[in-house]
């Protein structure tokens, strides 16, 4: 897992700074506030998930969220990084290096680095490709649910 509170404080792209960092479902999630006040006179703030920061300070991510007020973005990363510690999965297939995939609710995919041999390891995947390369390992402290459905009444497998 990447040291991500190596970016606390960051300067970034000439015009924001990384407030916050933390996690959700072991994925890297920040609290970005930007210099310029928008035209409602409040500060405008992005939640950044799955991302990093690169060497010229630039700020890559899979999902960008933008917020007016520091109150309303505040709340957001708070519901983020104090999840409940459990990811609900549904196996979708198996990849071109034999790897199991997986899909959550909300879309987003993940990968059985163990190759469905032993405990389950699964980690984000590249720009969510079915084909894409494992990305970042969720957390050991999260459950991880299989189920044959998202319906309340789930069949855990």
């Amino acid at each position: 897992m990447e040291d991500i509170k190596q970016y606390m404080g960051m300067r970034i792209e000439h015009h924001a700074n990384v407030v916050d960092v933390g996690f959700t479902y072991g994925i890297p999630v920040a609290l970005i506030k930007y210099d310029k006040e928008s035209i409602l006179d409040k500060t405008n703030y992005s939640i950044a998930t799955d991302f990093y920061i690169d060497e010229s300070h630039k700020l890559h991510y899979k999902k960008l969220q933008f917020f007016i007020g520091e109150r309303k973005a505040k709340n957001e990363f708070s519901k983020l990084t104090n999840n409940a510690k459990e990811l609900n999965v549904k196996f979708i297939g198996i990849d071109d290096w034999d790897r199991p995939v997986y899909k959550d609710k909300k879309g987003n995919l993940y990968k059985d680095v163990n190759l469905g041999r032993g405990i389950i390891s699964l980690c984000t995947v590249c720009n969510d490709d079915f084909y894409g390369e494992p990305h970042i390992p969720i957390k050991d402290d999260v459950k991880i649910n299989i189920v044959k459905s998202f319906n309340k009444d789930r069949e855990a497998r």
